[in-house]
């Protein structure tokens, strides 16, 4: 892919973002010790950028979701969460970016809500943070979704970790097998990843030995999206 004619003059300042370490954002864990959590990043300079979205006099999100970064130019890195009281994992480090989406759903507690390509599970996490009752989480991949399920065991509560609350799959969401009916749908779908494709050597989808597996995504995002 040819970058500089795909971004223009502003690619120098692109190329320099997808070349430097990534930034996480620290989604607060509101099933555990949220103030002692929220207190120690404060402590090292976060903030959370949720909250300053909500005092902006042209936003108007509703959301309950706390998710603190560090200013820009700042490159500091979060240190690894630790479990609190309740045995569960204070925050979850993700792109901050991600949650957009999540928060684009609008999704109400008595909402039926399927997250078609959930692993790693930042976003079901913040599905439930948001007090989504009835959750599928599914991703094609059965070793992703076992990872899915290791992230809810260490962030959700169990009584909340119920069938009848969080199921996990691992179907193929362009066939879907289901013909339940949901109040809201969230697709992630699979992407080229430049940026972690940039950084890694290994499984790049830029490689040539799987070029067809990437002139295959737009066709396979079509049939996730439709």
């Amino acid at each position: 892919m040819n970058y500089s004619v795909q971004f223009g003059a502003v690619w120098p300042s692109v190329r320099i973002s997808l070349l430097s370490e990534q930034k996480y954002g620290a989604l607060i864990n509101s099933f555990s010790s949220a103030e002692v959590v929220t207190r120690g990043l404060r402590a090292i300079n976060a903030t959370d950028f949720l909250q300053e979205a909500r005092a902006a006099p042209e936003m108007s999100p509703t959301s309950s979701l706390a998710c603190y970064t560090f200013p820009r130019t700042d490159i500091s890195r979060f240190p690894p969460a630790r479990c609190g009281t309740s045995g569960l994992l204070g925050y979850y480090l993700l792109d901050a970016a991600s949650l957009l989406p999540v928060l684009a759903l609008n999704a109400r507690p008595d909402h039926r809500v399927l997250d078609l390509c959930a692993a790693p599970g930042g976003k079901t996490l913040a599905l439930l943070l948001e007090g989504c009752r009835y959750l599928v989480a599914n991703d094609a991949s059965v070793s992703h979704t076992n990872r899915l399920r290791r992230v809810l065991q260490s962030y959700v509560p169990r009584e909340l970790r119920t069938e009848e609350r969080v199921r996990l799959t691992s179907w193929d969401g362009a066939e879907w097998p289901e013909e339940a009916a949901y109040d809201r749908v969230l697709v992630d779908a699979p992407c080229t990843a430049d940026r972690h494709s940039l950084l890694q050597e290994e499984n790049n989808i830029f490689h040539r030995i799987r070029r067809k597996e990437r002139q295959r995504l737009p066709l396979l995002q079509t049939q996730l999206l439709l």
